[in-house]
């Protein structure tokens, strides 16, 4: 039982190493571009940082809110896109789903799967894609920075689909 303990301690420290690099990277950059630093925005990116996954603006305003945070719709939208804005976060338009937002440091360099039925949407790393988007761009004389790939694709059976509203 000690191990089981001291690893979620170590999780925690990962957590909490994790948040105050956000929060360092957030500040600074709110700082250089003249906006307010306020406990609400760095509120924001702490329940983020909890998330695991994709998340839209309204779900984590409704996760905020029933963690007790009292905060505007308006200050969550706004703080997401200051996030992206300073690369904390990763826009993502699913053809399925509309936007929606992952923390940038979590899976690096990785692609979507989503499924046109139920929404699920499945993150995969595929070296052979990296080398690809290199070579390409190699060929018209550019430099691969990222690339963004998302594979539309249906259930085998929809009617039967475990995913389906959340099962």
């Amino acid at each position: 039982m000690k191990d089981a303990a001291s690893s979620g301690a170590v999780v925690r420290q990962e957590y909490s190493t994790e948040v105050e690099r956000l929060r360092q990277q957030f500040a600074q950059y709110l700082q250089e571009h003249r906006y307010r630093n306020t406990q609400e925005r760095m509120r924001i990116l702490e329940r983020i940082a909890e998330l695991s996954g994709h998340f839209t603006a309204d779900e984590l305003y409704v996760y905020m809110r029933t963690m007790g945070d009292r905060i505007s719709r308006a200050t969550v939208y706004s703080t997401l896109e200051l996030l992206v804005r300073c690369n904390i976060l990763v826009r993502h338009r699913f053809e399925s789903g509309g936007t929606r937002f992952e923390l940038a440091s979590r899976l690096p360099n990785h692609d979507h799967l989503v499924c046109t039925d139920c929404g699920r949407i499945v993150e995969f790393c595929s070296p052979g894609l990296m080398e690809l988007a290199q070579r390409i761009a190699q060929e018209h004389q550019l430099r691969a920075v990222r690339h963004s790939l998302q594979i539309f694709a249906r259930c085998p059976s929809y009617g039967n689909c475990p995913h389906q509203y959340g099962q």
